[in-house]
This record gives C-alpha cells, sequence and structure tokens, in this order.
C-alpha cells in the first residue's frame, strides 16, 4: 500500500510540476530602440501665429498673397476646387476659404528678447522669393519654450498656409432653399514647423534665402 500511495503522490507531483512549467513566462526580447532616418522630421509642431489679427499684418498679408499669385501658377485660388453642388453636398454649413488648400512662402523665427510685454517671445515671419521679410505674427506664449528648445538641438524649418479670407458656405435662404452664400474672415497663416537632424537638401536652398538662419 505504501508503495501505491508513493505512486499517487509521485504522479500527483509531477503532474503539479508539469501545471507549473507551462505558466512560466517566456523571457522577452528587449525592445530594438529606433531613431528617425536621416531624412524624416524629428518632430513637428502646427499652430496658427498669435497678432496676425492687426491691421497692418492684414495689409501684409494681401499683399505678399496677391505677389504670391504673380510668381506661382499653381497657386490655387478656387475654394479647394470644389463646385457648388460639392459644397452643398458634403461640406453644407461649413465655410471653404478661397486659399484653403494652398501652401505659401516659408517662414523664419526671430527671438524678441526686448518684447515689453515678454521677453521670451518669438517673431514669426514670411520669406518671400527675393529674400525679403514680412512680419506676421508670434509663435504662440506656451509654445516658446519647447520651440527655442528644440531649435537650439536640431534644424528646423517653417512651412506655412493661408487661414481665413473670402469663403463660400452652403445655407438655407429664407425660402429653405440651399443655396451659396459668400462671405470674409481675417486672414491668418498657419505655421507647420519641422525639426531635423539635418534638412533635406531642397529645403536648405529654400532656407538659405533668409539672413536669420
Amino acid at each position: 500500500m505504501f508503495k501505491w500511495l508513493k505512486s499517487i503522490l509521485s504522479d500527483d507531483n509531477s503532474a503539479k510540476n508539469n501545471e507549473v512549467a507551462s505558466t512560466e513566462v517566456e523571457p522577452v526580447e528587449p525592445a530594438i530602440k529606433t531613431t528617425p532616418f536621416k531624412d524624416e522630421a524629428i518632430n513637428r509642431m502646427t499652430f496658427n501665429a498669435k497678432g496676425s489679427f492687426l491691421d497692418d499684418v492684414q495689409k501684409t498679408i494681401k499683399k505678399l498673397i496677391k505677389q504670391y499669385k504673380e510668381e506661382d501658377e499653381y497657386f490655387s485660388s478656387n475654394y479647394e476646387g470644389l463646385t457648388a453642388k460639392e459644397i452643398k453636398e458634403e461640406y453644407f454649413g461649413e465655410k471653404i476659404y478661397q486659399y484653403g488648400a494652398s501652401s505659401f512662402y516659408m517662414g523664419s523665427l526671430v527671438d524678441e528678447p526686448d518684447n515689453k510685454f515678454d521677453t521670451n517671445a518669438i517673431k514669426i515671419y514670411l520669406v518671400d522669393s527675393t529674400g525679403s521679410e514680412y512680419f506676421i505674427g508670434y509663435v504662440p506664449k506656451e509654445l516658446c519654450d519647447e520651440v527655442k528648445e528644440k531649435r537650439s538641438n536640431y534644424e528646423y524649418y517653417i512651412a506655412t498656409g493661408i487661414t481665413g479670407g473670402k469663403y463660400k458656405k452652403a445655407v438655407y435662404s429664407d425660402d429653405g432653399d440651399e443655396e451659396i452664400c459668400k462671405g470674409e474672415d481675417e486672414y491668418g497663416i498657419k505655421i507647420s514647423l519641422s525639426f531635423w537632424e539635418e534638412l533635406p537638401l531642397s529645403l536648405k536652398e529654400n532656407k538659405a534665402k533668409s539672413n536669420h538662419f
């Protein structure tokens, strides 16, 4: 009988050992750290320039839009290429801006330590095809520290786009029919700021036009 009990206990212990073994977690291979390729941006930030509502800035933006249209035959000013029918069917109630899908001049950043309201302020300029620069606003205050930190460690590039301006909008008329109304908002400048280990050659060539880099 003792041999029989010993046999049962032995089999029971063996089963438990197998059960424990089956629940053991296999070691996980350490994660491989990757870094962006040389031709990829390290980081991107998108925001609207602050202060573009000022009258002088509005005049500057309008002047530059006219100038850009004369320089670039592909500059889109046709309300994103949408027909009235498409605006009614797909974007009813939304403003479709004249230059909503257009890229614009390159931007540049200039610190303004003597700004009496904020010594950490960063001014934004647009740089035209001749290298001339035009003030159009500021980096939002809450982003200035991050922008300065990244700018000190990486090369950067600023692409811009136009916001606001003339628009078309599908609405209901007083008779209840769908119609297209037109209006105009203040212009603004959308900033797309990218940071790179090394700028691609095409961006370097564009950036070289500015004296602030």
